[in-house]
């Protein structure tokens, strides 16, 4: 998510279609990842299909935001949350993240590309 930020905070402008697209495509990469790690047993099979699953979310929503590989496999590699927990806590962080980025860009008069 912050990857995600630092690379928005350099744009011109940043639309709110393209905000609730990468919200939205990083909620539903953390949601495929723990229910697949949840479901799926094997390591290398959970992996195999959260590549696969990344791939097609890109090919839809025609994004290309090379975080999202690291954030479907979080929940391998942090095991420690709950897979309950997990999603909502990247929703919220994601919404108030990019959702910062959205206001100072477009509500604001403040030229991030200055400083």
């Amino acid at each position: 998510m912050i990857v995600v930020g630092y690379k928005s905070i350099g744009k011109k402008h940043y639309s709110f279609k393209m905000l609730s697209k990468q919200v939205s495509a990083l909620v539903l990469a953390v949601f495929i990842g723990t229910q697949n790690i949840y479901y799926l047993d094997n390591y290398l099979l959970a992996t195999v299909v959260n590549f696969a699953a990344v791939a097609l979310i890109f090919h839809f929503s025609k994004l290309k935001m090379s975080p999202l590989y690291a954030m479907v496999m979080l929940p391998i590699v942090l095991p420690g949350f709950s897979h309950v927990s997990f999603g909502p806590t990247v929703a919220v962080s994601s919404l108030v993240i990019l959702g910062s980025i959205y206001i100072i860009i477009n509500k604001t008069s403040v030229l991030l590309d200055k400083v």
